[in-house]
């Protein structure tokens, strides 16, 4: 049992680099609660968070909590696509609600791609405004 709790552990390490509240900074008034303001940009601080690779799963999601649809934004709305920086421009065509923010990328640690592309998620909820 001990070896498969520093599993699971070891696991939410690798899987998750985009961690804690504060992660994601709205430019309007630089609050870091997760309020988002559509057509504004958005920070998003993080690790290998770099969304590279040419995989089609590869790419910044919002996933709408109440109905689980989700929108890949295009690559004119990654404004600053750097290893532990992104800095997006929060579409104003989202409807305003709660919704899930996802990273899926095949970058990893050293800039090399990874053979399969690897998914994180803020552990907070965005509110859309």
């Amino acid at each position: 049992m001990f070896f498969d709790c520093l599993k699971l552990i070891f696991c939410l390490i690798l899987s998750c680099p985009i961690c804690g509240e504060g992660y994601i900074t709205n430019s309007v008034g630089g609050n870091t609660d997760g309020n988002l303001t559509r057509g504004r940009n958005a920070e998003i601080k993080g690790n290998a968070i770099k969304i590279d690779g040419d995989h089609e799963d590869v790419g910044f999601y919002f996933t709408k909590t109440d109905t689980n649809e989700s929108v890949k934004i295009s690559g004119e709305y990654i404004v600053v696509n750097e290893p532990s920086r992104l800095i997006i421009l929060v579409p104003d065509t989202l409807e305003p609600g709660e919704y899930e923010v996802s990273v899926t990328t095949q970058y990893g640690y050293g800039g090399k791609l990874l053979r399969n592309p690897r998914s994180a998620i803020l552990p907070i909820l965005v509110l859309i405004s």
